[in-house]
């Protein structure tokens, strides 16, 4: 998993080298299921060997800084070398890292090029002791049986995106929508942080094991990404794009990318959501917002027209769209809700 906030690391490792223990809080996904998106972990200067197993902080070939599992030590053949430094027992060796959910090695890494070892990761309030215990054992034994438990692993997640799909037909029923909407957690609607668009993209991403990559850090000065959360998870993700007339042919107000996560369907998320870019877009003086939508997407567009969205005929925006049954499978069509400063929310 890619650390954020690379400024900061030279000074994470000024600390180890002092002999300090650092914490910090980790983003991706790369190493899953031991370390997860915003975990917090606990590093320790290097002061033994590394051994097979160990998760260490390091900086891989790319210059960028991972948390990642050593998969492979290589001595280097070079004795000589290794008596003229012997005060670091680990400069004849080097290293190999891979996250755990990830199939490829990262390597071969110098010893200077690894920093810490991590001691302890803290997921939702519970520790998680890498050096010992349970999860110590679990994550030698998921090296030495590579590529099985990353298999396993991968089994795991389709199974979890089959029992969504079962749930998301349910949702789609009245009664059971009537039931969520009084089982929906207490949220907030606010613009979304660094940290909630690195969650987000390691949520949407295909295979689940992806991180933020820089082309997505970088924004358009009119985006606003805003998330629906319950204390530190994101329920729901919606964005407001304007754009001036002279950027045709999506100039004006949009929305874009609303997503709620499958367990929290049909509790109203979506709608708040909507509702939430609606009053937005009205407040900034806008009378008109649109968005595109798939036309086999029945809730999504019933939602769309509950909150006063009509069809509408765009031709700029529709050649845009001239490849999605190509790309997709399914078509996208515009809508548009005509915006009346000061009127009732809908």
């Amino acid at each position: 998993m890619i650390l954020p906030g690379s400024e900061l690391m030279p000074l994470i490792r000024a600390a180890l080298e002092r002999g300090q223990r650092v914490r910090m809080t980790v983003n991706g996904a790369s190493m899953l299921p031991f370390i997860h998106n915003d975990d917090t972990v606990e590093l320790e200067p290097l002061t033994s060997s590394l051994r097979l197993g160990d998760i260490v902080l390091a900086q891989n070939t790319c210059g960028c800084y991972v948390v990642h599992r050593v998969a492979l030590v290589k001595a280097t053949g070079l004795p000589k070398l290794a008596k003229l430094r012997k005060s670091s027992p680990q400069r004849d060796e080097q290293f190999y890292l891979r996250g755990d959910a990830q199939t490829c090695k990262e390597g071969p890494l110098a010893p200077e090029n690894i920093f810490g070892k991590v001691l302890y990761s803290e997921h939702h309030g519970k520790i998680r002791d890498h050096t010992r215990g349970i999860w110590h054992i679990l994550g030698r034994g998921w090296v030495s049986i590579y590529p099985v438990g990353f298999y396993l692993f991968q089994s795991y997640l389709r199974l979890r995106r089959l029992g969504g799909k079962s749930l998301r037909r349910l949702q789609r029923g009245r009664v059971f929508r009537r039931w969520l909407k009084r089982t929906c957690p207490a949220y907030t609607i606010q613009e979304a942080s660094y940290n909630d668009l690195v969650a987000l993209y390691v949520w949407l991403s295909p295979d689940g094991a992806l991180t933020l990559p820089e082309s997505e850090r970088k924004t358009h000065p009119g985006l606003t990404n805003y998330v629906a959360r319950c204390g530190e998870k994101v329920l729901g993700f919606v964005r407001l794009m304007r754009r001036p007339e002279t950027e045709p042919p999506y100039s004006g107000h949009w929305l874009f990318s609303l997503t709620v996560r499958s367990h929290y369907r049909g509790m109203g998320l979506g709608e708040a959501l909507t509702q939430h870019v609606i009053e937005q877009s009205r407040s900034e003086g806008s009378s008109e917002l649109y968005l595109c939508v798939f036309e086999d997407n029945l809730p999504a567009i019933a939602l769309y027209r509950k909150l006063g969205f009509e069809r509408v005929s765009l031709p700029a925006v529709e050649e845009t769209l001239s490849d999605d049954i190509e790309l997709y499978g399914h078509q996208r069509v515009p809508f548009r809700k005509m915006l009346q400063k000061g009127s009732a929310a809908v």
